[in-house]
This record gives structure tokens, sequence and C-alpha cells, in this order.
């Protein structure tokens, strides 16, 4: 038995890959991907329709009442990313047709890590822009006998006595992410939740960006934040702002949209309102859409941390990902001749901040735009629910996701 553990968190570190191809790829081809030719468009096919199907889960639940939601599609593709390097069969096909990824092992290989080396450049932290660093590592039991590509296909393996010493590899992941997330999340893993684990795979991301306009603080204030309905949920703080800022009111994707930057980088905050019909399409286009306009934004400081086991594995399953989490059929052999491993554990945790200076992680939030007069600033309220994203448009990615409807939670 195996139990995989998938982390989606703020982390400190990102790793790139190099290593001896032509032994570990047999099925290489003239369909591989080239240096120049990389698509990533996948990874928002994906990532976007999990958000759809993790909010549709939340909704019709009779116990999510005002719940917030947050993920990072992109750390969730890039951890099953890792599973598909080990995956065979039809096991493999699940992952390749909801990731987008390429049909040989090579080509897909290449996208995931080429897209991790842009993601790093991007996100390096120089002259002011935003710090985006990650982590992917796979803890595997020594009983395991892996092949020897393994540890050049992941890239950062480590051997962790799972089944005799739970406690103290419970101990060394918490670490490992405590250090990635600079102390965010700190006790991701009980000694329990290890017990007869064969191995781990573990994705980690951390997102710290400033406003490239920055609310002043002095202009917080306590206001109403409302359901849909009109009744109030919650006193919350307040930032305003007023300037330049790209907005649109997309038909396409029943919303307005607004964007808010972060100082010296492509990477910004889609603040989206009311609960749009959100896809790579409909926000291509109202990104498309986006036209300078003086705004005065209101949207509330909120400090939000969520976790999910159960749902994340509804959640792929209704994308088609079904077989690596049934032990009669998940088929892992390309990591190890056994073939009795399956993932029998799925946990996604992550954590936003949003203040007056910017955003470390994400969270998602939907805004209202009126117009008073045309010689007036357009008012942009998220005094209700609302959806945002963080975006980075020169690769065209989804960083983090989230739903805020109750900021104070």
């Amino acid at each position: 038995m195996v139990a995989w553990r998938v982390v989606l968190v703020v982390a400190t570190l990102m790793s790139s890959a190099t290593c001896t191809l032509d032994s570990c790829f047999p099925d290489s081809g003239s369909s591989d991907t080239t240096s120049s030719n990389f698509n990533f468009s996948g990874v928002d096919i994906f990532g976007l329709g999990l958000f759809r199907e993790l909010n549709s889960l939340m909704t019709s639940s009779q116990s999510a009442g005002d719940a917030n939601l947050l993920v990072s599609p992109y750390s969730v593709w890039s951890a099953l990313s890792l599973a598909l390097m080990g995956a065979e069969g039809r096991s493999r096909r699940q992952l390749e047709d909801a990731l987008g990824l390429p049909t040989t092992r090579r080509g897909a290989y290449r996208t995931k890590y080429a897209l991790d080396f842009v993601m790093r450049a991007l996100g390096s932290g120089t002259n002011g822009g935003p710090e985006l660093r990650r982590v992917d590592r796979a803890y595997f039991d020594p009983t395991v006998q892996l092949h020897p590509c393994v540890t050049n296909l992941l890239n950062d393996v480590q051997i962790l006595d799972m089944i005799f010493d739970s406690i103290g590899s419970a101990n060394k992941i918490n670490n490992d992410v405590s250090m990635v997330t600079g102390g965010q999340i700190k006790d991701l893993l009980s000694s329990d939740a290890l017990v007869n684990s064969l191995f781990v795979l573990l994705n980690a991301i951390y997102f710290k960006g400033s406003w490239q306009t920055k609310f002043d603080p002095k202009n917080t204030s306590k206001q109403k934040f409302n359901r849909q309905s009109g009744e109030m949920v919650a006193m919350a703080d307040m930032m305003t702002v007023e300037s330049t800022f790209n907005l649109a009111a997309s038909t396409s994707l029943g919303a307005a949209m607004l964007q808010l930057p972060y100082y010296n980088s492509n990477m910004s905050m889609l603040v989206m309102l009311p609960d749009p019909s959100l896809s790579p399409t409909t926000l291509s286009q109202s990104l498309a859409a986006l036209k300078p306009t003086i705004v005065r934004v209101s949207l509330p400081k909120f400090d939000l941390a969520k976790k999910m086991e159960d749902e994340l594995v509804q959640g792929l399953g209704r994308l088609g990902i079904t077989d690596i989490f049934n032990s009669s059929v998940a088929n892992f052999t390309s990591f190890t001749s056994d073939s009795s491993l399956y993932v029998d554990t799925a946990i996604h945790q992550a954590k936003v901040m949003v203040n007056e200076e910017g955003t470390v992680a994400a969270a998602a939030t939907a805004l209202t735009a009126t117009r008073s007069g045309s010689s007036n600033p357009v008012q942009f309220s998220a005094n209700r629910p609302f959806l945002f994203l963080i975006y980075d448009s020169r690769v065209r990615v989804t960083l983090f996701a989230g739903i805020i409807r109750n900021p104070s939670k």
C-alpha cells in the first residue's frame, strides 16, 4: 500500500531538472516537445477545471455556508506531473488527458521542467519583483525497489523509513515543508498519516508580491461584507485606493474583472465579481478586454488557510483521474516493478495573506464595478463574495485561485 501526499502551500524552493534523458525515455520520438515549441495551455485547462469542480463540491455541501475556497492549480498540476513520471497504462493516460501533457514521457518531462525553469526566472524576487519559490520532492520507503531512472526523472528523491519510523519520517517531511514555506505550514502530516505508506510526492509553493500601487493603511476602515443576498456576514477591514487600473466588464465572463498588478512583474491579482463562468477561453477574452480606467478600489484584508483531502480526490475524479487512487488498477510500474502501489491519500494545503503592501500566497476575489458619473472614478467594491486569481500573463498560468465568501474566517 502507498500513501501519496500532495502539499500545496506557501513555500521557498524551486527545482529545475537535467538528466540523461535517452536512457530514461524509451518512448521518445518525433512528437516530442522541442525547446522552441513548449505549450503550457494544459496547466490552466486542468487548473481552472479543478477549481470549478472544487467550488461545485463546496457549494453543494449542506455545511459549506460561507466557506472560502483556496487552491493552487499550478501546484496540483505540478504534483500530478510527478505522478505521471511513474505511471503506466490507463493510470498514465488519465493523467496525460487531464493535465494536457504530451503523450511521450520525454515530452511530458520537458514541458513540466521547462515551465518550472520559466517560473523560477519570473519569480526571482529581484529588483523588488514578486518572489515565487517552489519544490517538488519524492520520499520513498527503502523497501521500494526503484528503477534507476527515478532519481533522474524526479530530480529530488529522498529515502525515509516510513514503515518502521513513521514519527521520524513525519517530522522530517514537516520540517522540510516548514523550511520551504517560511514557517507558514508546520504540521502538515501526522505520524498516523504515514502508517503503511511507501511513498509521498510533495509539491510546495510560496508567493510573495508587493502591489504596484499600494493601499494606504490610513484609508483602511471597518465596513460591512455581505452575502450575495445583501445580508451582512462580517465586518471587514476594507482597504481603499484610487488610481488607474485595467478594468473590463466582460460579457463572455459574465462578470467585471479588475487587474491589480504586482510591482515589476507580469504577475497580477485578477478580481472578479460576481462568480463568473470561468474557463481558459473566457479568461483570455476578458484579459483582452481590459482597459486602463480610473478606479476607486475597495478590497478586504484577509488571512486565509485551507486544507483539503477528500475534496481534492473527488475533484480530480470529476476530471477523470481515478485509477491512481484505486488499489486494484493503479499502475506505477515506471517507478518500481511492484504493481501494488497506489495513491492512498492526497493532501492540499495553502495559505494566503492580503494586506495594504501586497500578497503572500494567494486568494480568490470577485468584485463589483459601478460608474457613478462620466467624470468620476469607477467604484469597484469587493464587499460581497468575489473570486480572485494570481495569474502570470507571460506564460498564461494561474498560480492561485480562490473565492472569498467571508474575509473574517
